[in-house]
């Protein structure tokens, strides 16, 4: 948007260094006069290298007719007056040259500044509403990144409890069970739907713990088998006791018998 300002700036000092170049010739200097041509064509080549870069920045923002109005000023500026001034200082025509000076340029310039003031105009307003627009979607992209943020924290969230249900508490019920039989306690039943990796693991432990009852249940039996057969054996050997304590009294007798027959016969 300071295009059209430094165009308008080097502009005014290429015509001052012409006004220079002219008191100059006035002043009967033509080395000076020289300078201040050179001078005055550098600022020149300058403004147009300015107003060249200005037309590529602006081309794609301002609108068409005002691009063309500003265009027309500029090379009609350029064209019937700056140049014109320049041919007639390089002439020594200071007839032609006091004609555009004083009748020309100054007319020029307010066109043209009032259509340079116009399109800067139209370029802050478009600066205005691109800051605005960029600002929304700022605004918009602030709001996005909170909302996946509170959204990540959720997810996060319900991560933690669904693995909480599906890894963490089966995993403490498991060593619940496995405590439960390392104390003998084989009533607990370790059932599940799961069929998973948990569910397998569930379904070990609960074959496990119908092994172990069936293991112990046989022990059980067992020792019951033992405990009828060694009271039957204690019964037998009573009954065996008391026959034999029978038959050495009968044995006695007998004895006492033959001593008092043998007595008898002697």
């Amino acid at each position: 948007m300071r295009c059209p300002k430094r165009r308008r700036t080097c502009c005014a000092r290429a015509l001052r260094s012409i006004a220079c170049a002219r008191s100059s010739k006035r002043a009967a200097r033509p080395k000076r006069k020289r300078r201040w041509i050179a001078a005055s064509q550098y600022l020149l080549d300058k403004s147009n290298e300015n107003w060249k870069l200005y037309l590529e920045t602006v081309a794609s923002t301002l609108p068409k007719d005002t691009l063309e109005t500003l265009t027309a000023q500029h090379d009609a500026l350029t064209k019937t007056g700056v140049e014109p001034k320049f041919a007639a200082i390089r002439a020594n025509d200071m007839a032609a040259y006091h004609a555009i000076a004083d009748t020309k340029i100054s007319p020029m310039f307010v066109s043209f500044d009032q259509v340079v003031t116009a399109a800067v105009q139209f370029q802050q307003k478009h600066a205005d509403k691109s800051r605005a627009r960029t600002a929304s979607e700022i605004t918009t992209l602030n709001v996005t990144i909170g909302a996946l943020l509170v959204m990540s924290l959720l997810i996060l969230i319900g991560t933690r409890f669904m693995l909480r249900g599906l890894i963490i508490k089966p995993i403490e019920e498991a060593v619940d069970h496995f405590e439960r039989i390392a104390q003998s306690d084989l009533t607990h039943s370790a059932h599940t739907e799961s069929t998973n990796e948990i569910g397998r693991l569930f379904a070990g432990i609960e074959r496990m713990r119908g092994n172990l009852t069936s293991m112990v249940g046989a022990v059980h039996r067992g020792a019951e088998s033992i405990d009828v057969g060694a009271h039957e054996i204690a019964s037998g050997n009573t009954d065996l006791s008391q026959r034999t304590e029978e038959q050495a009294a009968s044995l006695q007798e007998t004895v006492s018998s033959m001593e008092q027959l043998t007595s008898t016969v002697k």
